[in-house]
């Protein structure tokens, strides 16, 4: 798992600016093994949405500096989408992009730790490395969270 994300890393460091300079906002950049084969997901965000176009736009332009710097052994397939409405908060950004727009987030924890449920949906009040706090006065612990989803 480690590789994958210091691959993950390693893309988002060498595209950031370039679609920064395009406009769009670089929300997330994964990479999967899906079956055999391995996919580079890249999601963009911008105010006013994101189109088929936009993802061609991005593609088109990191697809050269992907090729020329490969930093990914093998082949994989590049795939430039929205962050779409649905969102995985995977990182402190996305955690304050949720908590700064007062979205809804659904936590989904390994075990019940929402008084005795194993899912709770709320508004991030605050947050740091160990705990995730939500409105109503409802902490839990980071590590116990599985999944956080905002709805934006």
């Amino acid at each position: 798992m480690p590789a994958k994300k210091n691959t993950a890393e390693t893309v988002r460091a060498l595209i950031e600016g370039t679609v920064a300079s395009l406009g769009y906002d670089l929300w997330d950049v994964t990479y999967e093994k899906e079956g055999r084969d391995y996919n580079l997901v890249v999601t963009i965000d911008k105010a006013d949405g994101v189109s088929i176009d936009d993802c061609q736009a991005v593609t088109d332009a990191i697809e050269p500096l992907l090729d020329e710097t490969d930093p990914i052994e093998g082949s994989y397939c590049l795939e430039v989408s929205s962050a779409g409405i649905f969102r995985v908060l995977r990182t402190d950004a996305h955690l304050r992009f949720a908590a700064e727009h007062g979205l809804p987030v659904t936590a989904s924890a390994y075990m019940p730790v929402f008084a005795g449920a194993r899912q709770h949906t709320g508004r991030i009040e605050s947050f740091d490395a160990q705990t995730l706090r939500f409105e109503g006065g409802i902490s839990v612990e980071r590590k116990a969270v599985a999944r956080l989803e905002a709805e934006c």
